[in-house]
Formats: C-alpha cells, sequence, structure tokens
C-alpha cells in the first residue's frame, strides 16, 4: 500500500487486538474514512470509547505491555531452546557421550525441545511475529 507522499509502507497492527491497519488516502469525503484506519476488535481499548469505569479504561491500556512481556519471553525461550539443542547436536556428533541409554535420553530431550519451539513458534504466529 502506499501512504503519504507514494511511500511504500508496511503498518503493523493494533498493538491491543491485533485489528488490520490501512493507510486510506483522503478522497474529500465527509462520511469516508482516511488516514490511518483500523479495524478494531469488538472489546478494543481503542475502538470502544464508551469505557465507563476508569478501572476498566487502565486494565485495557495496560493489556498491551503484558502481552509485549509474554512475546519477548516467548522470543527468549525460543533463542534458548535453539542454542540448547545445537550444543547437544554438537556433543552428540563428536561422540561425547557414553552410552546408548544417555544418547536415546538426549534424543528425547531434543524431540521435546522441538516441539517447544514449534508451539512457540505457533504462539508468536498468532501474534503477527515468527
Amino acid at each position: 500500500m502506499t501512504g503519504p507522499n507514494e511511500t511504500r509502507v508496511t503498518l503493523k497492527p493494533c498493538p491491543f487486538c491485533r485489528g488490520e491497519a490501512r493507510w486510506v488516502e483522503d478522497h474529500g469525503r465527509f462520511d469516508e474514512p482516511f488516514g490511518l484506519v483500523v479495524e478494531h476488535a469488538e472489546d478494543c481499548f481503542l475502538g470502544n470509547r464508551m469505557m465507563a469505569e476508569w478501572k476498566h479504561i487502565i486494565a485495557a491500556w495496560n493489556n498491551r505491555a503484558a502481552q509485549s512481556d509474554l512475546l519477548a519471553a516467548l522470543r527468549e525461550a525460543r533463542g534458548l531452546a535453539h542454542a540448547g539443542n545445537g550444543a547437544w547436536r554438537k556433543i552428540m556428533e563428536h561422540g561425547f557421550i557414553p552410552d546408548a541409554a544417555s544418547i536415546s535420553a538426549v534424543q528425547g530431550f531434543l524431540d521435546r525441545s522441538e516441539a517447544l519451539i514449534a508451539t512457540i513458534d505457533a504462539a508468536l504466529a498468532q501474534h503477527g511475529e515468527g
């Protein structure tokens, strides 16, 4: 899409509800939105202007910080899991694990770790990352 001054832009979704954001040129009609237009979810803080109680307003506003912290933790966990898997694979490649039972245990760990990484990747993908 093109935005101001015909520059190619990519817009991130709403940080609260992941609603799609797009740039709409002003066509001179008062009944059409223009500029940054976001399709907010029904319960989104930015889309819902009728929140009456201050507690609800504050909780909705602070929701994105908790989500951002969670996403950062998921990215860190994914990185650590990849690093751990790489280290164990190198140990196995060089024959530093002495017996079949230990090799089997490490392989089980790697399999579970790969499943965990896939789960983390899926969670991050749901939030537009990955």
